[in-house]
């Protein structure tokens, strides 16, 4: 069993969308005629070889200019269903016979599963079956195609349809395939036009899950497990490191920039050097001994606590010098925690017990004053951490401050682990409320932002294919939207490569099959690919009314380059809009000279001259020409035959003197 997306019909979905289809893959073609309501599938003929690799079903492009509804082809065949409602189902209000009436979307697609079973999916089963099968709006079914009648005959509801795969791992047909969703690069805040709402989605169809962001711990996971098999000789990710940085948690404190740099804790056995704060911080700042030679590592540690337990008292607990007795009964609470004192064999671990019970009072006060007692994880989430920190390479510290990590094919589980409980500790998690993320920053060094932008998409795609470690999974659909946008020309040209290297040869899910559906308009996108497996959509503008058409490109795989761009699916011009502007401003310039003008056509001529294009040069240069025939006088054009002749004269006169 392998399945895949086939066909896409859209009676109305709005948006300039109406009786409007696409074919998928290149195995079949698909046609409904919406008068009739018959639907025809016909085969074709198998490929005698395997384009994009054994794992790789097919490549899908949506291909336009900006604003033909590439996107909104991928909102309406992989976002969840809950998300599809939002955007197009209940969509306008109609009036009929006087009444207001919801119009719906309705549209259809159809998966090829083996044989003659196939599913359909959609909203609005009338415009394909002609009996009710269904009370509800929206269906995914398992049909029967018969290839000699040309007619879907409707078996059952997909979630009764067992897969018939191996019987270990038993599941029903809609658990098989799943979509995979990346429109990340659209996510803006400010651009959002519908509500989003990634919660549980409850549809019975196939499952459609969006790729989401990746993050630290999937980042280095990526870059030292996978990522060398994109570029084997040159490994742009060799020179990266991971930096994890203590923040400045004195920045909110109300100190001169003096005090600050000379405030000393703990471990360098000085007490806090300002009366203010050797009043209101608790006794153990107070009696310090003598510095401890701590490592890099346990230095890091122990400031990380000391800042943070001082910050948050200053503050936090003792900000706004009111409720003193409950402050008086913290200070007391903590002096009363015993600590055995500096200097002693097993001193590090010691105090690390001890700062580590003052921080959860002072947590605990904190939560108390500002959040009504209510559950906090700002101990816990710092505890976590620093748990992990303990077990990591003391090589990484390079200062009491920074953390320094390369990333190498040298995979350090420990740093994962770091990372991932880094992770997990959202800042915006009102469930788990917690500041780590705040208090440490991590980030990746020596990377320029198109590396980032690379990284991260493969690494969320990675991330995302951790679900194809289910069994019952057999068929992922990726649909990615303009994956390449934000990608140097030389990538966007490498990235078909990249993608189906990556699917081929990832070592998550190695039994799923991929089918691939990417809306671009990059040229570098659209050469690497078939152009039966190419749908162009064009957008059509008439009295205020938008619609739209589709049809098979006319360039594809192996195309130059040139020939893609000069297609109006791409672009009005094959030049830059300023540079056409320009061009044609001098063009009618030289068309309304009615009387000669030597400078006015030595101007033109400069310009005419910085074209870089022989052919838009040579013709402008030509009409230059006609026109200064046309408009020159007989006594200007005998005056300009003496110039002619002079210049003509002198240059040879010049030449003889050489010789």
């Amino acid at each position: 069993m392998n399945t895949k997306l086939v066909y896409l019909y859209i009676k109305d979905i709005n948006r300039g969308f109406r009786n409007i289809d696409f074919n998928f893959t290149d195995e079949f073609i698909v046609k409904y005629d919406p008068e009739t309501h018959v639907l025809n599938i016909e085969k074709n003929e198998e490929k005698a070889f395997d384009l994009w690799g054994e794992r790789i079903n097919s490549i899908d492009l949506i291909v336009g200019k900006n604003g033909a509804g590439k996107s909104t082809i991928l909102d309406l065949i992989a976002e969840t269903n809950i998300n599809r409602r939002h955007l197009f189902n209940n969509y306008r209000e109609v009036v009929m016979n006087g009444h207001h009436k919801n119009s719906f979307s309705e549209w259809f697609a159809i998966y090829y599963v083996e044989e003659d079973k196939f599913v359909v999916e959609g909203a609005g089963p009338n415009i394909l079956f002609e009996e009710k099968v269904t009370p509800s709006h929206e269906y995914s079914f398992v049909c029967r195609y018969s290839f000699n009648e040309k007619k879907l005959y409707f078996k059952k509801y997909i979630q009764f349809e067992p897969s018939n795969i191996e019987k270990v791992h038993q599941a029903s047909l809609n658990n098989t395939l799943i979509f995979m969703y990346d429109n990340d690069s659209k996510e803006l805040n400010w651009l959002k036009t519908e509500k989003q709402d990634y919660s549980l989605d409850h549809y019975v169809g196939f499952n459609r899950v969006k790729i989401s962001q990746a993050k630290f711990g999937n980042i280095y996971h990526f870059l030292t497990k996978e990522y060398e098999m994109l570029e084997t000789k040159q490994f742009t990710a060799q020179n990266v490191f991971c930096i994890i940085d203590k923040g400045n948690l004195f920045r909110d404190i109300d100190l001169s920039k003096k005090d600050i740099n000379k405030l000393e804790l703990l471990y360098q056995g000085q007490p806090l050097i300002t009366s203010k704060l050797s009043q209101e911080i608790f006794s153990f700042l107070k009696n310090k001994e003598e510095p401890i030679p701590f490592s890099s590592k346990e230095k890091f540690i122990i400031t990380l606590l000391e800042n943070y337990i001082v910050n948050a008292w200053i503050n936090g607990i003792n900000k706004d010098n009111v409720e003193q007795k409950k402050v008086n009964k913290l200070k007391q609470t903590i002096d009363a925690v015993k600590f055995k004192g500096l200097p002693q064999e097993k001193s590090f671990e010691d105090l690390l017990k001890y700062l580590f019970l003052v921080l959860n009072h002072v947590c605990d006060a904190l939560s108390d004053k500002y959040l009504d007692g209510e559950k906090t994880y700002y101990a816990k989430a710092l505890i976590d951490f620093i748990d992990h920190l303990q077990i990591i390479k003391d090589e990484y510290f390079i200062s009491s401050n920074k953390i320094k990590i390369p990333i190498s094919s040298v995979f350090d589980e420990n740093i994962e682990l770091l990372l991932t409980v880094y992770d997990s500790y959202s800042p915006n998690d009102e469930d788990m409320k917690n500041d780590l993320q705040r208090v440490i920053d991590v980030y990746y060094s020596n990377m320029s932002r198109g590396e980032m932008l690379f990284v991260n998409h493969f690494s969320s795609l990675y991330k995302a294919l951790a679900l194809s470690e289910n069994p019952s999974i057999k068929n992922i659909i990726i649909c990615l939207d303009e994956p390449e946008e934000s990608f140097h020309p030389e990538w966007a040209r490498k990235y078909i490569y990249y993608l189906t290297t990556f699917l081929n040869q990832v070592k998550k899910g190695q039994h799923i099959k991929y089918q691939v559906i990417i809306s671009t308009h990059s040229p570098f996108i659209v050469s690497d690919i078939p152009k039966s497996n190419i749908t162009c959509i064009k957008l059509f503008e008439e009295d205020g009314t938008y619609s739209r058409i589709t049809e098979k490109a006319n360039f594809g795989f192996g195309s130059n380059l040139y020939d893609i761009i000069k297609d109006d699916f791409f672009l009005d011009s094959s030049i830059g809009e300023f540079a056409t502007r320009e061009i044609n401003k001098v063009l009618e310039r030289i068309n309304i000279l009615s009387n000669y003008n030597e400078e006015a056509v030595k101007e033109i001529q400069s310009f005419v001259n910085i074209i870089d294009d022989k052919f838009i040069q040579n013709k402008l240069n030509a009409i230059l020409k006609q026109k200064v025939r046309e408009i020159m006088s007989d006594d200007e054009k005998k005056a300009r035959i003496i110039e002619l002749e002079e210049e003509l004269s002198r240059l040879k006169g010049s030449n003889n003197d050489k010789d």
